[in-house]
């Protein structure tokens, strides 16, 4: 049995052959006799920039339309995990404290710490939430993302304010995408994982921690999401357009 493994159009020669490397051990582990060929593309058909790419002023992006919402604030998440739950903290409660809570009752926010750190430091093979980490990569760094997540200054903040269900609510979905940040963040350019990839792990998440991701409303998306393309997705760009352009970036990776 023979596979070929072909790359997208943005995939350079350095990214190619970790791609590649990921899915030949995949394919033996299923298919031990198989022959797994490489179909590396872009060095003789990849597109160059006409005029040593004159059309890109300074290898900085122009001005134009916004960038898509969701891929400024992951990258703003991959730059800093706890950045959602810190925003949360500063916000407070959705609602005012009317003062008739029970003693000896745990706050929402309280029960969301209590379950997050109830959480298993080693999952059942087969659970979803274990078996998808380890197709994407990021089973190694679960662990270390509890821990960071936990322990973390923004997030006891966070429970602490989230004094009633709605503010809870934004608690489990921050927290849960905070999880996969910081695994996202530490695996770098190792981990195989789509956009539905990874809200499935938010959504896997949020579930343990007592909740949902589907639905909710977050407040610190206003905050957030301007500041997100403004600096992340702009930063980024800055950083990465004349590599990822130049005729050097698309012949040599």
């Amino acid at each position: 049995m023979r596979f070929v493994f072909v790359h997208g159009t943005g995939v350079r020669r350095e990214r190619f052959e970790e791609l590649f490397a990921l899915v030949e051990a995949g394919l033996l582990k299923e298919f031990p006799k198989a022959e797994v060929e490489r179909c590396y593309w872009g060095a003789e058909f990849g597109a160059e920039l006409s005029a040593g790419g004159a059309s890109v002023p300074g290898m900085r992006p122009a001005p134009g339309p916004e960038e898509d919402p969701e891929t400024a604030e992951w990258l703003l998440l991959l730059a800093d995990p706890l950045c959602e739950l810190r925003v949360l903290a500063e916000l407070g409660t959705e609602t005012e404290d009317d003062g008739f809570g029970l003693l000896g009752t745990q706050s929402p926010g309280e029960n969301v710490g209590d379950a997050l750190r109830a959480l298993p430091a080693v999952l059942a093979r087969d659970d979803e939430l274990a078996v998808l980490l380890r197709e994407i990569g990021l089973a190694g760094g679960y662990r270390n993302a509890l821990w960071t997540v936990e322990r973390s200054d923004e997030f006891h903040a966070a429970c602490l304010v989230a004094e009633d269900d709605a503010t809870a609510a934004e608690l489990r979905v921050h927290a849960g995408r905070a999880l996969v940040a910081v695994m996202l963040a530490e695996a770098r350019d190792t981990a195989l994982c789509t956009d539905a990839e990874r809200d499935r792990l938010v959504d896997l998440l949020s579930e343990w921690l007592g909740g949902t991701a589907r639905g909710v409303v977050t407040r610190t998306a206003g905050v957030l999401s301007r500041l997100a393309q403004r600096v992340a997705t702009q930063s980024f760009l800055d950083r990465k357009r004349g590599e990822v352009t130049s005729e050097k970036g698309i012949r040599d990776r």
